[in-house]
């Protein structure tokens, strides 16, 4: 998984940022419209990004129930599954150790669950929460946390920020700088000809054939801001126009 995060300005306790993955910018702040079970509510990804939409959020622990990780990961991924080509975060499922606290059980190695469809158990432990965001193909996997309630004493926060320590040990060995995402997509550099047109006039042609060749990691390049040459030209980012599929 291919990251940058850039600070861009400051004022006061403001700030301003970008965040480049391998799915695209993400301009920060934002606001991620929630796709809990992969489809935000009364808008289809057409809507999305025809409102500029960056990102959006699904629930791990909600996709598990259903349909099931095993069934997203052989669909070829959550991007796939609901026609979405750019970022999405995972919760890890550790608010619903918050939210559904009468089917939960904290323990110093996970959560247990006790499904609210069906009854059955779950246990979600840092490394096989890790596992099922890996297998969605997240651009933004969060680690399991566990969350403190605006009741709790300062016993109880103290309790559950040491639980969250161990957690974050377990979760750091089982994060790797390299994800499965990119198993999931498959990049096409195709030329912005508004732009590329006038710079490049009748060798267009020539250009254009070329860069349909042009390797996966040229293309993540490009996507992340680099430059590629082909021939004696040189090609930026605003040139191209980058498509996952």
């Amino acid at each position: 998984m291919s990251t940058h995060f850039k600070v861009q300005s400051i004022e006061d306790k403001a700030r301003a940022a970008s965040l480049s993955t391998s799915r695209g910018c993400i301009q920060t702040p934002v606001f991620m419209p929630v796709a809990t079970l992969a489809s935000v509510k009364s808008l289809d990804p057409f809507d999305l990004s025809a409102i500029g939409t960056s990102i959006i959020l699904s629930n791990t622990y909600h996709l598990y129930l259903r349909p099931g990780i095993d069934v997203i990961y052989e669909y070829g991924g959550l991007h796939k599954f609901m026609s979405w080509d750019k970022p999405i975060l995972t919760d890890s499922g550790g608010f619903q150790g918050f939210s559904l606290e009468r089917f939960r059980q904290i323990m110093n190695d996970g959560i247990q669950f006790k499904s609210h469809i069906d009854g059955s158990i779950h246990f979600f432990s840092p490394e096989n929460v890790i596992n099922h965001q890996e297998r969605l193909g997240s651009t933004i996997m969060m680690p399991i946390d566990v969350c403190a309630a605006p009741t709790d004493n300062e016993q109880d926060v103290l309790d559950k920020l040491n639980l969250d320590i161990l957690y974050d040990e377990l979760n750091v060995m089982n994060v790797e700088l390299s994800s499965e995402e990119d198993k999931y997509i498959d990049y096409e550099c195709q030329l912005n000809f508004a732009i590329a047109g006038p710079k490049f006039g009748r060798n267009l042609r020539n250009i254009k054939s070329k860069l349909s060749k042009i390797s996966v990691e040229e293309c993540k390049l490009l996507d992340n801001g680099g430059k590629i040459m082909i021939d004696e030209h040189e090609i930026t980012p605003e040139l191209v126009n980058i498509v996952r599929k």
